[in-house]
């Protein structure tokens, strides 16, 4: 087994009725390394969700952290009780497919009330988001900030990326709300697709954005997108099932790409499978360039 840290029980890390309580950034690396220590060897055992909760501000600034560093499917809840954490840096999972603070988001997980400010993050898949890579089932984010600057570092082969989340997966139900995001993107020439919130929703999925704002002040360059750049969401497939409100969007974006928007950057064609969706109360204040001229507020 691995060497691990004493002072943490890691079965205290997934009691979801008794969320491990963090208050410091001894706290927050402790925890996330046992939780890396332990998952292999005690996964089948653990069967629960791996459960903390913030009882005070953290400032991470000039400490060495390391986000979860696995690809499966992770069930997660984190109460921010409104509290912040400053200055946290971290490379994510380097593999193939997902990276992010919780590369693979798993049915029930929830993240709430937390507020992440001037984060410094380089994610290394293929598929990215500061939060997650990839949603898998009924899962909720609500009333969480992010800011700072992310940087997808694959340099090829690069697919869908978000500022939050990078991919929503088949037959997920995702509900994100009462977010706001400012962020620096720093991208690889060539994505598949990228949306300053969200990048990619796969079909048939369930999204649910409601309150959502987009204020990056940095605009954002993209050479190649080719299936979409959206301030707020890269590409949605049409026979998802997508809910859309009072969301805006203030960031600038020039794209060497044909499929761009304020709010959406590429909506699949229709077909007999698609369903009625809705998007309403959204506005877009960014600039909005494309080199072929196809765009949308």
């Amino acid at each position: 087994l691995h060497q691990v840290r004493a002072e943490i029980d890691p079965y205290d890390l997934w009691d979801s009725q008794n969320p491990y309580k963090i208050g410091s950034a001894k706290d927050l690396v402790d925890a996330f390394e046992v939780f890396n220590d332990y998952f292999y060897d005690f996964r089948p055992e653990l069967g629960d969700t791996f459960s903390i909760t913030l009882t005070s501000n953290i400032d991470m600034a000039g400490v060495e952290f390391t986000s979860v560093q696995t690809d499966y499917s992770v069930p997660v809840r984190i109460e921010g009780n409104g509290y912040t954490i400053d200055g946290l840096t971290f490379t994510g999972y380097e593999g193939v497919k997902y990276s992010g603070l919780i590369p693979i988001l798993s049915d029930g997980s929830v993240i709430k009330n937390l507020n992440i400010k001037n984060v410094n993050a380089k994610l290394p898949s293929k598929n990215c988001g500061i939060l997650s890579g990839l949603v898998n089932g009924n899962v909720e984010i609500s009333n969480c900030n992010i800011s700072g600057v992310v940087s997808y570092t694959m340099s090829e082969n690069t697919e869908c990326i978000g500022g939050v989340v990078g991919v929503v997966n088949y037959k997920a139900d995702f509900v994100l709300k009462d977010m706001t995001v400012d962020l620096e993107y720093v991208i690889p020439s060539s994505v598949r697709s990228i949306g300053g919130v969200v990048g990619y929703l796969n079909s048939p999925t369930s999204l649910n954005l409601s309150n959502v704002v987009n204020r990056s002040k940095k605009t954002l360059y993209v050479k190649e997108s080719r299936y979409g750049t959206g301030g707020l969401l890269g590409y949605l497939e049409s026979s998802s099932k997508i809910k859309v409100n009072d969301c805006s969007n203030y960031m600038n974006i020039e794209s060497g790409s044909p499929m761009v928007g304020g709010i959406v950057g590429y909506y699949s064609e229709p077909t007999e499978k698609s369903v009625v969706n809705e998007l309403y109360n959204c506005t877009n204040a960014g600039a909005i360039y494309s080199d072929f001229g196809n765009v949308g507020g």
